[in-house]
């Protein structure tokens, strides 16, 4: 006869097996951070310095279980996201930080594109960033129009390139910098415990930690794997 004791242990053992075989298959929303390095090629007028050969960094970070926004009509060639995050991007010295806008898949018979948008407004003055990855030659780099959760594959796409446009009027942006082509594209993972492993080295002045931090890098780049 099975004793209550057994009875509790038997089930306890039960839900422990099932929450094992059941989480993998739960999808956790996890930020995914991107970033990018390419070189500034033209500027159409003086933009608080910036000048063609200034080097290019740029990082997104946006959330990998957002669902996509049902297109009207129905378009099962694309895929278009709005997850929240934000798009930063370096010129130099300028840094500039925006919240994302969307991400958008086309994978179509005749183009595939990746397009990532972030945007600051819609009055005068106001900026858009936009990094675009397009090929009409290497169709198929998309099997679907399921948002990446890992950077598209550069050799692919034979137009790649980083645009920032200025807003002169409503729904009049005008292209201002471009950079191209898009010479890396990578996952950035945080490497844990890494802020306190630094703070924790011997030796260290830990009241100067904190002011060292923007300088050390606590990421892990992981290059995107061949296609």
């Amino acid at each position: 006869m099975m004793t209550p004791l057994c009875a509790s242990w038997l089930r306890m053992a039960w839900l422990t097996a099932a929450v094992f075989f059941i989480a993998p298959h739960i999808a956790m929303a996890a930020p995914v951070t991107f970033e990018f390095t390419s070189i500034v090629v033209s500027v159409e007028s003086s933009f608080l310095g910036v000048q063609p050969g200034d080097a290019v960094v740029g990082r997104y970070v946006f959330e990998s279980t957002t669902a996509a926004t049902p297109s009207t009509p129905p378009d099962p060639t694309v895929g278009r996201y709005h997850p929240v995050g934000t798009f930063e991007v370096t010129f130099g010295v300028l840094t500039l930080s925006l919240p994302l806008s969307f991400i958008e898949v086309l994978n179509r018979p005749d183009l595939d594109r990746y397009t990532v948008a972030a945007l600051s407004g819609t009055g005068d003055g106001a900026l858009q960033l936009q990094l675009v990855l397009a090929t009409t030659q290497s169709l198929g780099v998309f099997e679907n129009v399921d948002l990446p959760a890992v950077p598209p594959p550069l050799d692919q796409f034979e137009n790649a390139q980083f645009i920032l446009y200025v807003s002169q009027g409503p729904n009049n942006f005008i292209q201002q910098i471009t950079a191209s082509p898009i010479q890396t594209l990578l996952q950035i993972l945080p490497v844990p415990d890494c802020d306190s492993d630094f703070e924790r080295e011997p030796g260290r002045d830990h009241g100067r930690a904190h002011a060292e931090r923007s300088e050390h890098d606590c990421h892990l780049r992981l290059p995107r794997l061949p296609h």
